[in-house]
């Protein structure tokens, strides 16, 4: 009798250590059936949607979304039942007393014909970060497209990021021109010592920060024999995904 006391009250530390890891989790958690019915919910999960947990059960969750992503969720649905591995998507999330979110849904089914797990998560601010990257890349290549001089972008690893028109008709046109290693497209371009020199100075600004300016630059190319004359100078930027790069402004 004493060992079933204790056993009994095992299980009920167990199941109160399993209800709280369940609804405080930090994501939400639904038990779906396949039409979208919600069988259970998490604490966080209610939150997310903004309804009570007691008027959630066996409410459809396809009602929480605006009616133009129903048929789409649906789908969704059909394509967890329909198979044993974990499914992934994100929708819009409307409430009348929450701003619209955008949620990522990730579920498997459980009970074949009858019931599946789905993750729940807000990814709202990430999407607007990703949109907001977006538009922030948009611009910075429209800026370094509409220099009037030569403009070209490396990142951390010295890779080029981007080049204007001016400077891939300096840089070489070698297919792929972009993503390819600087230091080796200067070294094809200038002597051995001119590119070292103007990889170190490359370097040392990506290092430092400290911009540099060299007001005139006569070399003959390596590569076509000519002798150039250029003005250039370079500063290191944040690059729109927030790492360090170098852009180099130049005239011929």
């Amino acid at each position: 009798n004493e060992q079933l006391k204790r056993s009994e009250a095992q299980m009920a530390e167990g199941l109160e250590r399993y209800t709280d890891l369940y609804d405080f989790a930090p994501v939400g958690y639904f038990s779906l059936t396949v039409n979208s019915t919600i069988r259970q919910v998490n604490l966080t999960g209610a939150r997310l949607v903004g309804v009570d947990r007691a008027d959630l059960v066996n409410r459809r969750f396809a009602l929480l979304l605006p009616g133009g992503q129903r048929a789409g969720f649906n789908d969704f649905l059909k394509q967890v039942f329909a198979g044993e591995t974990n499914c992934l998507g994100e929708f819009e999330l409307s409430s009348s007393t929450q701003a619209t979110k955008t949620i990522s849904i990730e579920a498997r089914c459980v009970h074949p014909r009858q019931e599946c797990r789905a993750v729940v998560t807000d990814v709202t601010k990430r999407k607007r970060i990703d949109e907001l990257l977006r538009r922030n890349e948009a611009l910075f290549s429209a800026l370094i497209q509409q220099a009037p001089v030569g403009v070209y972008v490396v990142d951390a690893g010295l890779r080029l990021q981007q080049a204007n028109s001016m400077a891939q008709a300096v840089l070489g046109r070698i297919p792929p021109l972009i993503g390819r290693d600087l230091p080796e497209i200067i070294h094809s371009l200038w002597p051995k010592r001119t590119a070292a020199q103007i990889v170190g100075r490359i370097r040392h600004t990506l290092l430092t920060g400290e911009p540099y300016i060299m007001p005139e630059f006569v070399e003959r190319r390596q590569d076509t024999g000519a002798r150039e004359v250029y003005d250039w100078q370079i500063q290191r930027i944040t690059l729109p995904n927030g790492e360090h790069g170098v852009v180099c402004f130049f005239n011929n």
